[in-house]
């Protein structure tokens, strides 16, 4: 024999447990039974799980718990315990299915005009419940008490027992020598019947392995019967007119307890392979764990066995009988006696090949139950269970599914994939629309989305998600246009120019200004201040001349304005003019004349802008720069296409507007490497 594990704790409860208790978060909900056959009340008891004291209780009067189940709410995240109880007084109890959480408080509650609800059991986030002895009740777990049910009508007499489920059928077991089977979704039934006697009811919960399901009759005989079509495979008797217990499946061997012991036979004949003889009955379902096999009886002992041949590996000695299982929970094992005493004992070790096959079981349920959710509708809810399963481009596409596009963005985030995620929050700027949101809310939505383009140099998009931000706002979209004339070195001409207002409210105090040394003017402004309405223009004119001649000489032209909150605004907006020679003339070529001009530029702090201009040239490219710009709220459609005359018109501009500071910080923060 082996060692037997150490004893963390002992308690013993006032009233003996009447059904296996189950863990919720940090605590085990145990259900007792009333010492007496005449008490017809019962309670469920919090125990704390690390010390085993009793943390609270809940009284039930008039009712007797039937069933209790152990699930994870979902949205929250919260560990619930769902508790059947069925009426012990005609005339005043109730039957009623409740959820707890781990502190004794109750999260929602429900009930039907029956008076008995039996053992509960979960299905892919449906809560199956026998409702007195002729319906099947579908509840949602989920939410805070608004449940959603469904009623089938059954034509047989179910048990106390709760069904076996799997995919969409349901298995009840019954009061007769029937087993019942029912399509949840298209109410087929069909079922099966052990001949002879009349008192053999099957009315355990059977137990499903693979394509076989296996259940037990109160006259000692296992049946091994096809899933699907609930025909016999093979029977075998164990126990002659004695009950068997639940039967536990673990590969090619199903273990049975009986009056008189452990019988353990091959799952796919039914032929005994050994036995582990007792002098008093094992009721209670078999706990495998790995190699070992854990069996309660009714000689008050716990076995641990070796699975292979039945050797006693360790056994513990209990007051009273045990007729419950062991229950596994995540910090220790427990054994619990028909008087009430609990002792956890240390957690057994399992080795690691049966780790990674019961994760790799918990992970293949998940993964079903998140692919029915999908086809079922419940896009989000599959979403968070394809979370949790470290899934995130297919939980990416359920919450697309679902609409959810700012939880789409933020799965694309974590992924690096930054169109999708511009798409994404598109999409979600987009799905504001129909919403009661304040409008500021709704316009910062399309500012992130503008952003977003911007960082992958999309100037479409980022343009077209910044005119909805635009529209939210109602804020003016000026945009001007020049009549081009032939122009002439040193010559004066008249600049004819129109201003027009392609956004969604007024552009007050409109004035165009020329800033740029290029070209001088007699007026370096507009004369007059106008109001441009939306879709509405006002056509100008500067007098200008010429300091330069080229095929392309840039001028800038500065455009101030007001928006309706009374905020002023500025915008920058380059041309490229033809500019003819003069005859006899001296003039400087536009290229030299740009570093002329930008040579005398005069940084804060006694920068070098020649430096400046060439390690901006050197390490960032053009969307890069219109980052930059967007990041300095400028547009970038202001600025020279080509890189290194872009470089010089940032640095001329930041000196401009003194933000010679943020240009230096945004590149040091982008290119830290770099000595700037």
């Amino acid at each position: 024999m082996t060692q037997q594990p150490q004893t963390l704790w002992t308690n013993k409860l006032n009233q003996p447990a009447s059904i296996s208790p189950i863990v919720v978060g940090n605590h085990l909900l145990f259900a007792t039974k009333p010492s007496s056959p005449m008490d017809p009340n019962s309670d469920l008891i919090g125990v704390n799980l690390e010390d085993g004291q009793v943390a609270w209780q809940h009284h039930f009067e008039y009712a007797l718990i039937s069933g209790l189940q152990a699930y994870t709410l979902l949205a929250e995240d919260q560990p619930i315990g769902i508790v059947a109880t069925q009426s012990s007084d005609l005339l005043r109890g109730q039957g009623e299915v409740l959820a707890f959480d781990e502190t004794g408080s109750i999260v929602w509650q429900w009930h039907g005009e029956e008076k008995s609800y039996a053992a509960p059991v979960v299905q892919e986030m449906q809560l199956l419940v026998l409702a007195g002895t002729s319906t099947l009740a579908i509840v949602s777990p989920e939410g805070d008490g608004d449940k959603s049910v469904a009623r089938i009508n059954l034509p047989i007499t179910s048990s106390a027992s709760a069904p076996a489920v799997r995919d969409t059928i349901a298995y009840i077991p019954c009061r007769t020598p029937d087993l019942f089977a029912i399509d949840l979704t298209t109410s087929e039934q069909w079922q099966f019947h052990a001949p002879g006697y009349e008192r053999n009811w099957l009315d355990q919960t059977p137990v499903l392995a693979e394509d076989t399901l296996f259940t037990v009759g109160r006259m000692g005989t296992l049946y091994a019967l096809d899933s699907d079509t609930l025909q016999l495979r093979w029977q075998q008797e164990i126990s002659e007119k004695r009950p068997l217990s639940q039967p536990a499946v673990d590969g090619n061997q199903v273990f049975v307890g009986s009056r008189t012991g452990l019988t353990v036979l091959d799952s796919h004949s039914g032929q005994p392979i050994w036995t582990f003889p007792t002098t008093r009955a094992i009721s209670a379902q078999p706990l495998i764990l790995g190699d070992v096999v854990y069996v309660s009886c009714e000689d008050h002992h716990l076995y641990a066995l070796d699975k292979t041949n039945g050797d006693v590996l360790w056994q513990l000695e209990m007051d009273r009988r045990i007729n419950l299982p062991p229950i596994l929970t995540p910090s220790c094992l427990l054994v619990i006696d028909r008087g009430g005493q609990v002792i956890a004992l240390e957690r057994p070790e399992l080795s690691e090949e049966a780790i990674v096959k019961e994760s790799a079981s918990v992970q293949m349920r998940k993964e079903d139950l998140a692919q029915k959710m999908m086809e079922r509708g419940e896009f989000s809810k599959a979403a968070e269970l394809w979370l949790s399963l470290g899934k995130l481009e297919t939980a990416a596409e359920a919450y697309k599914q679902a609409g959810a596009w700012q939880k789409v963005a933020d799965i694309w985030q974590q992924l690096d994939r930054d169109g999708k995620r511009a798409d994404a929050l598109e999409r979600y700027a987009q799905s504001l629309a129909e919403l009661t949101l304040d409008v500021e809310e709704k316009a910062v939505a399309w500012d992130r989305a503008a952003r977003a383009h911007a960082e992958l140099g999309q100037r479409e998009a980022r343009q077209r998600c910044e005119r909805e931000a635009a529209r939210y706002r109602k804020l003016p979209i000026l945009a001007v246009e020049i009549e081009v004339k032939d122009l002439t070195v040193n010559q004066w001409s008249q600049l004819d120019f129109v201003v027009k207002n392609d956004g969604f409210g007024p552009a007050r105090q409109v004035q165009v200004q020329l800033i740029d040394d290029r070209f001088v003017g007699q007026e370096k402004h507009s004369s007059t201040w106008v109001t441009v309405m939306p879709d509405k223009q006002h056509a100008h004119w500067l007098e200008i001349q010429p300091q330069a001649q080229g095929e392309a000489v840039p001028m800038q032209l500065l455009i101030e304005y007001a928006d309706r909150t009374g905020n002023m605004k500025t915008l920058e907006r380059t041309f490229y003019l033809p500019v003819a020679g003069e005859m006899g003339a001296s003039s400087t070529p536009v290229s030299d004349t740009g570093s002329f001009e930008f040579a005398r530029l005069k940084l804060p702090g006694g920068r070098d802008q020649i430096a400046l201009r060439r390690n901006m040239v050197e390490f960032f490219n053009n969307d890069e720069l219109d980052l930059l710009l967007f990041d300095l709220g400028v547009r970038s459609d202001d600025f020279d296409s080509r890189l290194t005359v872009k470089v010089r018109e940032i640095i001329t501009w930041a000196v401009r507007h003194n933000q010679v500071d943020d240009l230096v910080a945004y590149c040091q923060r982008e290119r830290p490497e770099v000595e700037w």
